[in-house]
């Protein structure tokens, strides 16, 4: 016998979905609705050639569910997301046919659509559309969508910034009110929440929404009366975004896409509701692309891949190790193109309870990758709670110069500036990795979103060569040596600069 409803354990035995043991009211089957819970310490694992059933299923905020392709549900898939207010977040849709304007909580929730019971269906009359509290910016990378404005009772298209949508460092658009635009599976974009109205901190949507049309408002809350179609297909509602991807056998296919010609730098989405690993998806891809980088809202990590070198994965910094759910990422192709494939493998997936990529709140999270290696220096820069990461790496075989098949560049936001980045220069070229051979200097830069105190960290392994280098104040004449495996640099009230700061052997 088994249940019309169950919750999978938060200290579940093992990862198996078919262990009675694991959930509370006992083994899913075709009839039964399942509840994967938050704070699991860890959670279901399905594998190629099992059986896994279950009716609907419903995902509270960070549940994961490793290689839910191999889940047979005969329902819909429900999925909470929790955004802390007022930061900027690269996402990725879990579920087929969702649009922009699906980015809202009903007003009677108070900004957390989670105390809605467990499926029900958000429909026009269950799930009252509301524009504010929170209000949610968005944006998109690499695409052509407009901000819209209502003339003489008519909805029209106008760009939002007539000099260029796109922002000439990333690619992204100017935030924009549109509420159609239809996310496409495997796609990373930009959100952005606020509370005003609300004394919660964070605010937590759910999917999917059913709606046809939605409405725009006025900065008021006063309906426009200017209405927007939203073309769904009904069949498709609540399911995993992945099952839209082309398959090639076990793998997924994401095409990626610039509108705005030739670039090497693409946008992508983690299309799972559970982990990927970035150096399984760099070696699935090892002849297309060389980096991935992970934003988390300030600060942005990198790791590249050198296949046959040691280290074969270089970090920015090893905050970062995986793909999140439901998070958008940035690819550095190996080449510039308008169009990238990106392969998805089934090694690649994995949860990770708990795993975090803020380590706002400290200057460094844990040891560096970079403290494994003699011949790697990691650089923090800190200011106002907030951390920037570079790495430099000593190689015989590498170039003093920047060569894009060594080095990864600093990518920056403009629209949403870190409050500091820090970057070497090599050739003109602000780098968030760079692997050099035998220079005796390497110069230093900061780029500030306003002037602020900083400090600067220095992380290599014991006996390191790096513990004979210094840093130099060209202004001030100052020298800090190197000599420790961990050395911290309180700076004065720094602006943005390149040649202030050197490394000198």
């Amino acid at each position: 016998v088994h249940p019309l409803r169950t919750t999978w354990k938060q200290n579940a035995y093992s990862a198996d979905w078919n262990d009675w043991d694991n959930w509370e009211n006992g083994t899913p089957w075709h009839c039964t609705d399942v509840i994967l819970p938050s704070n699991c310490q860890l959670y279901p694992d399905l594998q190629a050639g099992g059986k896994y059933f279950c009716d609907n299923i419903h995902f509270d905020t960070k549940a994961e569910l490793v290689h839910a392709q191999y889940l047979d549900y005969g329902g819909q898939v429900w999925v909470d997301l929790t955004l802390p207010a007022g930061h900027d977040y690269m996402l990725a849709a879990p579920l087929r046919e969702m649009v922009t304007g699906d980015f809202f909580v009903p007003a009677r929730w108070g900004g957390d659509h989670s105390r809605e019971q467990y499926f029900t269906r958000l429909t026009p009359g269950s799930s009252t559309e509301n524009r504010f509290a929170p209000r949610v910016y968005q944006r998109f990378w690499s695409s052509a969508v407009q901000g819209k404005i209502l003339l003489d009772g008519q909805l029209e298209d106008q760009p939002v910034d007539q000099d260029g949508i796109i922002c000439a460092e990333t690619g992204w658009t100017k935030t924009f009110n549109a509420v159609a635009e239809q996310y496409l599976p495997g796609t990373g974009f930009i959100v952005r929440a606020e509370q005003e109205g609300l004394d919660a901190t964070e605010m937590t949507f759910r999917f999917p929404k059913t709606h046809t049309e939605y409405t725009y408002y006025d900065s008021n809350g006063l309906d426009l009366g200017a209405k927007e179609w939203i073309s769904r297909t009904t069949e498709q509602v609540g399911h995993f975004a992945f099952e839209a991807l082309k398959k090639e056998k076990s793998d997924y296919l994401l095409q990626l896409e610039n509108q705005n010609g030739d670039q090497n730098i693409f946008v992508a989405g983690n299309p799972f509701l559970t982990h990927l690993s970035i150096e399984e998806l760099l070696k699935a891809n090892a002849d297309r692309i060389r980096a991935v980088k992970i934003s988390d809202g300030n600060a942005i990590y990198t790791v590249s891949h050198h296949p046959g070198n040691q280290p074969e994965f270089v970090y920015s910094s090893d905050a970062v190790t995986h793909i999140a759910p439901m998070q958008g990422f940035y690819v550095v192709a190996k080449q510039k193109a308008k169009t990238l494939q990106l392969r998805l493998t089934d090694e690649m997936q994995c949860d990770r309870p708990g795993y975090t990529t803020q380590t706002t709140n400290r200057v460094r999270q844990h040891r560096s990758a970079a403290a494994d290696f003699d011949n790697e220096l990691q650089i923090i820069a800190r200011c106002r709670q907030y951390n920037s990461y570079c790495t430099v790496i000593g190689s015989a075989t590498a170039d003093n110069g920047y060569r894009p098949q060594e080095d990864t560049e600093l990518l920056y936001d403009a629209e949403n500036a870190p409050t500091v980045a820090v970057f070497t220069i090599a050739e003109g070229h602000a780098l968030d990795i760079q692997q050099l051979h035998d220079r005796k200097e390497i110069p230093l830069g900061l780029r500030m979103a306003e002037p602020g105190l900083v400090t600067l960290g220095f992380h290599h392994g014991a006996n390191s060569h790096w513990s004979r280098w210094k840093l130099e104040d060209r202004i001030t004449g100052k020298r800090y040596t190197l000599h420790k495996e961990d050395t911290y640099i309180e700076l004065d009230t720094q602006h943005t600069c390149a040649g202030r700061f050197y490394l000198v052997k």
